[in-house]
């Protein structure tokens, strides 16, 4: 078996026996990967305590390359993260992340992009008052990353180009705003999205179709592409996030065909009652 060594985020862990523990990592250089902790699970053990979630470190593992779970050898922690851990908002939003990561990466594809985002999305929570708002910006990028980009600049149905000047023109009697296809993957035009709306039958077969302002469609083009650097202190309206949120959580489920998520059934639990914080700040 070949030893690999590489930086590593620690997505989660489950038991294994007695002792040991599967982990999952997001590598940079391994893209998602599985190992498997011996003894993990016992105090005195080298791993005990190190591979909390989202604990940043030097993997050394060695690779069964004819197998689905490798063998954790060393893993030397660089940043623990603890101030996320320690916020009950934080932690479920890292959990979330951890397993959409799980869900829509390939095992041991490299993907030194979104590993990088990774890293740079938990630094900045931590000195972050909305971690929602980092979330948003990671899912649109994974989702870009994947293959799975929402289509946000012209109609998916009728490919008319749509700009923050020209939505409206679109618009016929009876329509105020541009919508979002779920099933479609995208934005229809406001003819569109009254005329899909009419077919009663085809949306419910194939998806919701989500009436989005055009200030969240600007929002969601500049979470996809800005940099960083410039999203970190924006603030979003409660309108906006709400629109944002529920486009992006149905998106995410139809296209997956996964379900719901485990972390969100906590994560919405406790958003109502931080979108209050948020206010305040």
């Amino acid at each position: 078996m070949p030893v690999q060594k590489t930086k590593a985020l620690v997505l989660g862990y489950h038991p294994l026996g007695e002792a040991d523990k599967i982990i999952s990592f997001l590598t940079k250089d391994f893209g998602y990967i599985r190992a498997v902790g011996k003894g993990a699970r016992r105090i005195k053990n080298k791993l005990c305590g190190r591979l909390e979630i989202m604990t940043y470190g030097d993997l050394v593992f060695y690779e069964r390359t004819d197998k689905d779970l490798h063998i954790i050898n060393t893993f030397d922690i660089i940043e623990h993260f603890q101030e996320l851990r320690e916020n009950l908002t934080k932690i479920a939003y890292c959990s979330y992340l951890a397993e959409l990561i799980q869900q829509i990466e390939t095992p041991g594809v490299q993907n030194t992009e979104i590993f990088n985002l990774l890293l740079n999305i938990m630094v900045m929570m931590r000195g972050q008052d909305d971690p929602e708002l980092l979330a948003r910006i990671f899912e649109l990028r994974l989702l870009a990353s994947a293959g799975l980009s929402p289509k946000l600049d012209s109609c998916v149905l009728c490919t008319s180009y749509i700009t923050p000047g020209n939505s409206e023109s679109l618009s016929v009697k009876g329509v105020t705003g541009l919508r979002f296809s779920v099933a479609d993957g995208g934005i229809l035009c406001c003819d569109c999205g009254n005329n899909f709306s009419q077919q009663k039958n085809r949306t419910q077969t194939i998806g919701a179709v989500i009436t989005i302002s055009r200030g969240t469609l600007e929002l969601m083009k500049r979470l996809q592409n800005a940099p960083l650097e410039l999203l970190a202190r924006l603030k979003m309206l409660d309108s906006s996030r709400a629109e944002i949120r529920r486009i992006t959580r149905n998106f995410i489920s139809y296209h997956m065909d996964r379900g719901k998520f485990r972390s969100l059934d906590f994560l919405e639990s406790i958003e109502k009652d931080d979108l209050e914080t948020i206010k305040q700040v």
